[in-house]
């Protein structure tokens, strides 16, 4: 028999091996083997079996079946081939792209001694306390009881679009326990966009679903842990995984339930290696494999707002908090002089001052790390830039030492005197980040407690679990942090929200920053008077802006969603934008800005070629973008480019991707790679 068998190398289709077996060729493929490559041992993965094949050359033997390594199902190896075809990447990078490193490892096969490695790992998985769950009867609202019945009931992809604090994870909770009640075997995936969320639902959910034993996966993880989940649902075993993106690609025979949480989150694209979104593949593995899937969100995302519109998502409303409270009323205030010079209007830190006294908690949100986005010169305009990305770098407050950080390559540098191009000692800091407001605020309020929450401090699961204990506990008196608060996190005595430098955030120049601020916005005000009981204090979200009556503000004031909505898509369609075009970048970068573009007009006569010769009847469904210049030009000393190939069908675009042959030096040559529905162009 002959076997094709995906390794781990880019560019690489199923390589060709003889395999003398007695196995039929349905019980081969999914299987693991090892194989011989390059004069050494590599793990592969049996993707088809014939019986013969043209070719002049002698074929290598497997060197061995691991019968200790389950058998991919056939859902499994639909979505890799899937997966592989749509992102444009090898079968073999996207068939090890979720396998743990242990596994990959040729020695974990080895027997040293009596046993091997992998033997080590199944006898622990194996002693492994079985499922002994007795679930409680969970109480809802009445919206609550009817999206349950109403998500139980759809066969479409659901989209739970329910306020911040309306008891989404209980909604889920309730339908894991339906489903696990009807079929005990069922295995569920619940999907969050980041390694910080996975506390706090890994602990709700085991209060929830007492007994029933939770496995997260995700890249904090050990190696030797996440084998052994993988192994474990491998054989589907695990019942209930909560992983974050690159968990889509998880083995699970017995998929029963997928649920992607804040699924408007771009952190589900991943923007490395395979670009996948892994919102996008839960949606097509639900439908391939028939299980139910439930996209959550207080903010769809635009896309899945389309799709519910189209009638392709099912969408089922919970419009009030769980707590019975009403949502925070939204204020936006028009920033003062005060607030322009140190971050905080006059009238913000009134209503701080009287938060503070009424003993409850205070959030302030600003979207920008360290303590001024920008060093520059008054006198002459020069502000400090890297000196290897066309980015200003950041400056940044550290034990009391100033220090330039570029956030793009992570270069350093000494803070300058005097300016350097017109000798001018007239240089300050402009603009504001957490660092300047966490001292203003120290300043304002010296009896205050007060914890910055940014990427900067928090660094890894522990220290976050930490600060999260810190803030429940009340030993925090106002919490100042970037976008990693604004979702999932839940803060019983919090009840004011203040938003501070939004604008710049509009100001960008990609066409999704009006929906990722408006969801940003949406989500930490629902972060402030989820429990809190007294009448008299009304949650309150003030955001300071300079133009407080615009179009933009008056759909957060009123949280007019549907209006928001309706205008985006209205602008999207105008200028045919996703969702009412399909986008595909083929990007390339190079030390030389010169040469870069060179490769870029190289590539598009290229793409202009196939055009001409393989499309001439569609040519004119199918368009060019560029070469245009990515943003930042320059990161760690590359220029990056990009060609932006677009169409209204989708399947007219895939194949002029495919069709683009003559690429492929270029992508050696310019560290080229292709992104399939970018979110970054």
């Amino acid at each position: 028999m002959i076997v094709k068998v995906a390794v781990n190398l880019p560019q690489t289709e199923p390589l060709d091996y003889s395999f003398d077996t007695d196995l039929s060729t349905s019980d081969v493929v999914g299987r693991w083997v090892l194989v011989p490559l390059r004069k050494k041992l590599t793990l592969g993965l049996i993707i088809e079996a014939v019986f013969k094949i043209k070719t002049k050359y002698k074929l290598k033997k497997i060197n061995e079946l691991l019968g200790e390594l389950p058998k991919m199902d056939k859902g499994w190896l639909e979505l890799i081939q899937f997966s592989s075809n749509y992102y444009h990447k090898s079968l073999g990078q996207t068939v090890f792209s979720s396998v743990p490193r242990t596994l990959k490892n040729v020695k974990t096969y080895e027997t040293v001694g009596k046993t091997s490695k992998i033997e080590k790992l199944i006898s622990a998985i194996n002693k492994v306390k079985k499922n002994d769950y007795f679930f409680q009867n969970l109480l809802l609202n009445s919206e609550q009881k009817i999206a349950v019945t109403k998500i139980l009931d759809c066969e479409k992809p659901i989209l739970l679009h329910g306020v911040t604090g309306s008891g989404k994870t209980r909604v889920y909770a309730k339908i894991i326990q339906e489903i696990i009640k009807k079929n005990p075997d069922s295995q569920i995936l619940l999907l969050v966009p980041e390694i910080g969320l996975t506390p706090q639902i890994f602990k709700t959910m085991s209060e929830m679903l007492e007994g029933l034993t939770i496995f997260l996966f995700h890249s904090e993880q050990t190696p030797i842990s996440r084998a052994k989940i993988w192994l474990s649902s491998s054989k589907g075993d695990s019942l209930l995984i909560i992983g974050t993106r690159v968990s889509i690609f998880l083995p699970l025979p017995k998929l029963k339930l997928i649920i992607i949480d804040e699924e408007h989150d771009t952190s589900f694209k991943q923007q490395e290696g395979i670009r996948y979104s892994a919102r996008n593949l839960a949606i097509w593995r639900g439908k391939k494999v028939g299980c139910k899937t439930i996209l959550g969100s207080a903010t769809p995302s635009l896309e899945s707002w389309w799709f519910h519109k189209q009638g392709k998502h099912e969408r089922v409303r919970l419009s009030k908090q769980a707590t019975g409270r009403p949502l925070a009323k939204i204020k936006p205030i028009k920033l003062d002089i005060q607030g322009e010079r140190c971050g905080i209007s006059k009238q913000s830190e009134e209503k701080i001052k009287k938060t503070l006294l009424q003993k409850q908690q205070i959030l302030v949100y600003i979207n920008k790390k360290g303590w001024a986005p920008v060093l520059g010169c008054i006198e002459c305009g020069w502000a400090a830039d890297c000196n290897n990305c066309s980015s200003h770098m950041v400056l940044h407050k550290v034990e009391n030492k100033w220090k330039l950080i570029c956030h793009h390559c992570g270069n350093r540098k000494v803070v300058y005197k005097i300016c350097p191009d017109c000798s001018s000692p007239d240089i300050k800091p402009i603009g504001q980040g957490t660092e300047k407001i966490e001292e203003n605020l120290a300043t304002m309020f010296p009896d205050a407690k007060i914890l910055r929450m940014d990427r900067e401090k928090i660094r890894g699961r522990k220290s976050l679990e930490s600060c999260l204990d810190q803030i429940n506990k009340g030993k925090v008196d106002i919490i100042v942090g970037t976008q990693m608060i604004t979702k999932g996190h839940d803060f019983p005595n919090l009840t004011f929200v203040l938003a501070v430098d939004v604008d710049s955030q509009l100001k960008n120049t990609d066409f999704r920053a009006p929906e990722r601020l408006f969801a940003s916005l949406s989500q930490v005000a629902g972060r402030a008077g989820r429990h809190h009981v007294s009448n008299k204090n009304e949650a309150e979200f003030i955001v300071e802006t300079r133009n407080p009556g615009s179009e933009f503000f008056k759909y957060l004031q009123s949280m007019d969603e549907e209006g928001f909505y309706r205008k985006q898509l209205y602008e999207r369609k105008s200028h045919l934008l996703p969702p009412f075009t399909n986008m595909g970048a083929i990007k390339l970068s190079h030390k030389n800005e010169d040469t870069l573009f060179l490769g870029l007009e190289l590539l598009e006569r290229i793409i202009n070629k196939s055009l001409r010769e393989n499309f001439k009847s569609c040519q004119d469904k199918l368009i060019v973008n560029g070469p245009l210049p990515l943003y930042p030009l320059k990161i760690s000393n590359r220029y990056r480019g990009q060609l932006v190939l677009e169409s209204e069908n989708r399947n007219l675009l895939h194949n002029l991707i495919s069709s683009i042959e003559g690429w492929k030096p270029l992508r050696n040559k310019f560290n080229g790679f292709i992104d399939i529905d970018p979110i970054e162009i």
